[in-house]
């Protein structure tokens, strides 16, 4: 209800090419309508429908665990991790839409997945309001799984622990990778502007604050009781240099920008003033180039689009078989009427 953004790139085997990053600011209210009516006209403008689009649940909107299961049969895990799912939240298998994604197979026999549970509630109210501004995306992605895809991807440099933390309009989320795999997740959401970060002292002490109880309570989960010791800062609203120089004080650790990001925009950086994380990630994902892939969207609209492409098939089917008709009946006629004009040429002579 904060902002509107949409990033447009166009396929591509390396990276991603930009071909435009729009945004537009609120707020709106949900309640009135204000924001369905913002949607439709952002909608509109940019022309949006022209495309395929792919949207994204942020990560304080679902509940994420991330387990150890002693398989590596994909069919396996996914039934583990829908029988267990009611130990992690208060509903039934039924009102949840489930996904997981391996994150990493251990040497034990076991996987290390992220396992994700999205109520059906959530993901039809912002499927609702998509469908009132004109858009049925192709598929719903989680930002988690977004961040962990372009964390992994963007360098091999990037091995050891590090902490990034992502700041939206809607709230922050922070990630932990070691070794290019996602190690720990926490999503908050708040309505902070943090483009006033780098003049306000209450914005820092808040984001730190964040920061630091993220980071103790992953150090106390971890298995080696090592926490992170390299943070870096990522928004999509405003620069983080100032931010990451604030931060350094406050954590006592490294703190810098997440530009290592940069590089995996093959062209159109110029487009992007700062470093859409979540985006980037979800046009990589799109291209069935994240290595941590998240999709939420229901069954039941796989199952409407499956069916939709059966009559699309049937019909081309259809009006395949009619044109073999006519032209066969064409053909027909016009060799009916050569032999007519060879039996009257005939008879003729005769």
């Amino acid at each position: 209800a904060q902002r509107i953004s949409r990033l447009r790139v166009r396929p591509s085997t390396k990276g991603v090419d930009v071909l435009a990053w729009d945004t537009q600011d609120g707020p709106w209210s949900i309640e009135d309508g204000a924001l369905d009516k913002a949607l439709h006209a952002f909608v509109k403008e940019h022309r949006v429908g022209a495309d395929t689009v792919y949207t994204v649940l942020p990560r304080h909107e679902v509940t994420t665990r991330i387990l150890e299961l002693p398989s590596h049969n994909r069919e396996e895990l996914t039934n583990m991790v829908r029988l267990s799912a009611e130990e992690f939240v208060p509903y039934s298998a039924d009102e949840l839409i489930i996904d997981q994604s391996v994150l990493r197979p251990l040497e034990s026999g076991e996987s290390q997945i992220l396992a994700v549970l999205a109520h059906h509630d959530v993901v039809n109210n912002h499927l609702g309001m998509l469908r009132k501004a004109g858009i049925i995306p192709e598929q719903i992605f989680l930002s988690t799984a977004c961040l962990a895809s372009v964390c992994s991807l963007a360098s091999s440099a990037l091995q050891d622990r590090f902490a990034l933390t992502n700041l939206t309009s809607a709230g922050l989320e922070i990630a932990v990778m070691d070794k290019g795999a996602l190690q720990y997740t926490r999503g908050l959401a708040t309505v902070q502007d943090w483009r006033k970060a780098a003049e306000d002292g209450d914005v820092q002490e808040e984001l730190a604050l964040e920061l630091r109880g993220s980071l103790a309570t992953y150090r106390r989960e971890s298995v080696d009781g090592m926490g992170a010791d390299t943070v870096f800062l990522a928004s999509d609203m405003t620069e983080t240099d100032a931010m990451s120089e604030a931060l350094i004080n406050e954590l006592g650790k490294d703190c810098a920008p997440a530009s290592f990001a940069k590089e995996l925009i093959r062209k159109g950086a110029e487009l992007c003033p700062h470093i859409p994380l979540v985006a980037l990630g979800a046009a990589l994902t799109a291209q069935d180039r994240g290595r941590c892939a998240i999709r939420l969207l229901p069954k039941s609209i796989l199952q409407e689009r499956a069916m939709m492409g059966t009559q699309k098939s049937a019909i081309r089917l259809f009006v395949l078989a009619a044109c073999i008709v006519a032209v066969l009946g064409l053909w027909f006629m016009f060799k009916v009427s050569q032999y007519q004009s060879h039996i009257e040429d005939l008879d003729s002579k005769i």
